[in-house]
Protein backbone atom coordinates (compact mmCIF):
# COMPACT_ATOMS: atom_id res chain seq x y z
CA UNK A 1 0.00 0.00 0.00
CA UNK A 2 1.78 3.84 -1.22
CA UNK A 3 0.64 6.35 1.26
CA UNK A 4 0.92 9.39 -0.96
CA UNK A 5 1.22 13.04 0.61
CA UNK A 6 2.72 14.96 -2.56
CA UNK A 7 -0.79 15.28 -3.87
CA UNK A 8 -3.75 17.46 -2.39
CA UNK A 9 -7.40 17.87 -3.66
CA UNK A 10 -7.90 21.40 -4.50
CA UNK A 11 -9.68 21.95 -1.61
CA UNK A 12 -7.05 21.22 0.56
CA UNK A 13 -4.44 23.36 -1.08
CA UNK A 14 -5.38 26.62 0.32
CA UNK A 15 -5.85 25.34 3.39
CA UNK A 16 -1.58 23.67 3.63
CA UNK A 17 0.33 25.46 4.66
CA UNK A 18 4.02 24.89 7.04
CA UNK A 19 2.99 23.69 10.77
CA UNK A 20 0.02 22.42 9.67
CA UNK A 21 -0.44 18.36 9.79
CA UNK A 22 1.14 16.13 6.98
CA UNK A 23 -2.19 14.79 5.37
CA UNK A 24 -1.83 11.50 4.21
CA UNK A 25 -4.19 9.28 2.55
CA UNK A 26 -3.73 5.88 0.54
CA UNK A 27 -3.65 5.28 -3.52
CA UNK A 28 -6.61 2.81 -3.29
CA UNK A 29 -8.67 2.13 -0.95
CA UNK A 30 -7.79 -0.46 2.08
CA UNK A 31 -9.04 -2.43 4.91
CA UNK A 32 -7.41 -1.41 8.55
CA UNK A 33 -5.68 -4.43 8.35
CA UNK A 34 -3.50 -3.09 5.64
CA UNK A 35 -3.08 0.40 7.56
CA UNK A 36 -1.85 -1.56 10.27
CA UNK A 37 0.51 -3.19 8.51
CA UNK A 38 1.94 -0.55 6.49
CA UNK A 39 2.13 1.53 9.58
CA UNK A 40 4.61 -1.02 11.22
CA UNK A 41 6.10 -1.61 8.47
CA UNK A 42 7.01 1.93 7.58
CA UNK A 43 7.22 3.26 11.41
CA UNK A 44 10.42 4.69 10.92
CA UNK A 45 9.80 7.14 7.95
CA UNK A 46 6.70 7.81 9.32
CA UNK A 47 7.81 9.20 12.71
CA UNK A 48 10.31 11.18 10.58
CA UNK A 49 7.49 12.43 8.97
CA UNK A 50 5.99 12.93 12.54
CA UNK A 51 8.97 15.13 13.27
CA UNK A 52 9.09 17.01 10.59
CA UNK A 53 5.33 18.10 10.09
CA UNK A 54 4.70 17.54 14.29
CA UNK A 55 1.31 15.54 13.19
CA UNK A 56 0.28 13.15 10.61
CA UNK A 57 -3.16 13.13 9.60
CA UNK A 58 -4.43 9.78 7.94
CA UNK A 59 -7.23 10.70 5.50
CA UNK A 60 -9.50 7.59 3.73
CA UNK A 61 -7.43 4.84 5.32
CA UNK A 62 -10.60 2.72 6.59
CA UNK A 63 -10.35 3.75 10.17
CA UNK A 64 -14.54 4.00 11.08
CA UNK A 65 -14.73 2.24 14.43
CA UNK A 66 -12.24 3.57 18.32
CA UNK A 67 -10.78 0.05 18.09
CA UNK A 68 -9.78 0.75 14.53
CA UNK A 69 -8.04 3.76 15.68
CA UNK A 70 -6.28 2.39 18.52
CA UNK A 71 -5.37 -0.86 16.42
CA UNK A 72 -3.65 1.92 14.08
CA UNK A 73 -2.18 3.85 17.67
CA UNK A 74 -0.89 0.74 18.69
CA UNK A 75 0.95 0.03 15.18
Amino acid sequence: MNLESDRFPDSELLRYTDGLPLILSPSQPISINQLVETIASRRDELRQKLANHGALLLRGCGVTTVDDFHRTLEA
